[in-house]
């Protein structure tokens, strides 16, 4: 029997693509067109880099770091003064979405691709488990609706895809929109940062799934209630990749000049 998300992954999870080929074949037509959808300008408009998750859990720490996600519920303040790299790092995966949301909106306007978008950046809310996010998209293939997660990936975890599967902090993140839209299957679409390729994992929603997210969300609520904050994850160095990307980073690893 599978004991970890990475088994249940190898058991749950296929790499069918379902967008790619279609928007191949969109694409391939080469019709002019403005590089975003007018809803997606219209968007962006309204959008803001300002953001809060106090007295909630964000769909994306839900499925990540737990002290992350329990110190985001206690309202920590999140430091503006990111270094110039990680800003064009965030920057580079808003743009990413704006990127994504544009080709399936024409997409869906082209009789030729049957592809149907049901919405982009739309919130959800699980009351019980203290969440609301935003989910990123929302598809109709032919009789099957999806919800689809975009993510950028850096050239080496991108190729090292084809082995790990789809990361699993990325699948708690999709199962949350899952339960929260009653949709049985997800696609977590991941671009290579360097290349553009794209790799395609279908999440089945099913009952082990939706309990390690579960578990993961219990944990947290938990140090909410007693008051506690999660230890630093073992796998989180500072100075190293996802320690250098934090935004909560010096909440973990203080600043030694601002002593």
């Amino acid at each position: 029997m599978p004991n970890t998300l990475i088994d249940l992954l190898k058991l749950r999870s296929s790499t069918t693509s379902v967008i790619e080929p279609l928007l191949n074949q969109w694409m391939m037509k080469g019709e002019d067109r403005p590089y975003l959808h007018p809803k997606v300008l219209e968007y962006t408009r309204r959008s803001t880099t300002r953001w809060s998750t106090k007295g909630r859990f964000a769909a994306s720490t839900a499925g990540g770091c737990q002290r992350k996600g329990v110190l985001l519920f206690n309202g920590v303040e999140v430091p503006r003064n990111i270094t110039p790299r990680s800003q064009r790092y965030f920057d580079n995966g808003y743009l990413l979405h704006l990127r994504w949301h544009s080709y399936l909106l024409w997409m869906s306007e082209d009789p030729d691709i049957p592809l149907e978008s049901l919405g982009f950046e739309q919130e959800v809310n699980i009351p019980g488990w203290w969440v609301r996010g935003t989910l990123d998209h929302k598809i109709r293939v032919g009789q099957e609706t999806f919800v689809v997660d975009f993510k950028s990936m850096n050239p080496w975890y991108f190729s090292n895809l084809s082995k790990t599967g789809a990361l699993a902090g990325h699948v708690r993140q999709i199962v949350i929109y899952l339960k929260a839209e009653k949709i049985r299957k997800g696609i977590i679409l991941y671009e290579n940062k360097a290349t553009q390729e794209v790799q395609e994992f279908i999440i089945d929603l099913d009952r082990e799934l939706l309990n390690k997210s579960k578990t993961h969300i219990r944990r947290m609520q938990s140090h909410v209630r007693a008051g506690t904050v999660p230890d630093i994850p073992r796998e989180c160095k500072a100075g190293e990749y996802e320690g250098k990307l934090c935004r909560l980073k010096n909440y973990c690893y203080p600043d030694p000049e601002e002593d």
